[in-house]
């Protein structure tokens, strides 16, 4: 209950959201996102998708970064990584497959 009322109050300060690696390997899990060269937040999974052609994942954000489009800073052992948050989904996102 204390949760709930402190972000009805406050408001949410992250966000779960799906992202966008263009080409090599996927974070490991519990990566660091990093916001203003601070922790803000941490990649809960990512893997390699063929279908996608690109490094697909999720991971906690912070609010302000969390529109699709925007690029998150991922940090994977030792290297910055820029990912694109992505609200879509990521296989089939006009539904043709779906729809044929």
């Amino acid at each position: 209950r204390w949760s709930l009322a402190r972000v009805q109050k406050t408001g949410a300060r992250q966000k779960l959201v799906g992202f966008k690696l263009p080409s090599g390997y996927p974070p490991d899990e519990a990566s660091l996102v990093i916001h203003q060269g601070k922790l803000g937040g941490r990649v809960t999974s990512a893997r390699w998708s063929p279908h996608a052609n690109a490094v697909i994942g999720l991971a906690w954000v912070p609010i302000e970064k969390a529109k699709n489009g925007d690029v998150i800073e991922i940090l994977s052992d030792g290297a910055r990584l820029a990912a694109v948050v992505q609200d879509e989904p990521f296989y089939d996102p006009q539904g043709l497959k779906l729809n044929s």
